[in-house]
């Protein structure tokens, strides 16, 4: 993302990324349900919301498309070379250990 905003900035033309880590989808909650032990029944929304740094959120599409509207927006008209993380806090550790898949 930086090595191509340095390249393409002369023709003003901005470069960012988007990384959204764990977002529920029905990918997710199968590679979720994947992970439990012993046929455990998983609970998608509660196993991703337990690790959130905003207790009880679990990140969407919704709050992925927000942060490429942004992006797209004339509000990051100064933003070039960076990466935005939808992850609910997740790398942080605030909220505890991520769930293995």
């Amino acid at each position: 993302t930086q090595q191509a905003a340095c390249e393409l900035a002369g023709d003003g033309i901005r470069v960012n990324s988007v990384a959204p880590s764990y977002v529920s989808t029905p990918m997710t909650a199968a590679m979720v349900r994947a992970g439990g032990s012993d046929g455990d029944d998983v609970n998608v929304e509660d196993s991703l919301a337990a690790v959130s740094a905003f207790k009880g959120h679990v990140a969407n599409a919704t709050d992925v498309a927000n942060a490429i509207v942004f992006l797209a927006s004339p509000d990051a008209a100064a933003c070039t070379g960076i990466n935005i993380l939808v992850d609910t806090g997740l790398l942080t550790g605030i909220g505890g250990k991520v769930p293995s898949l």
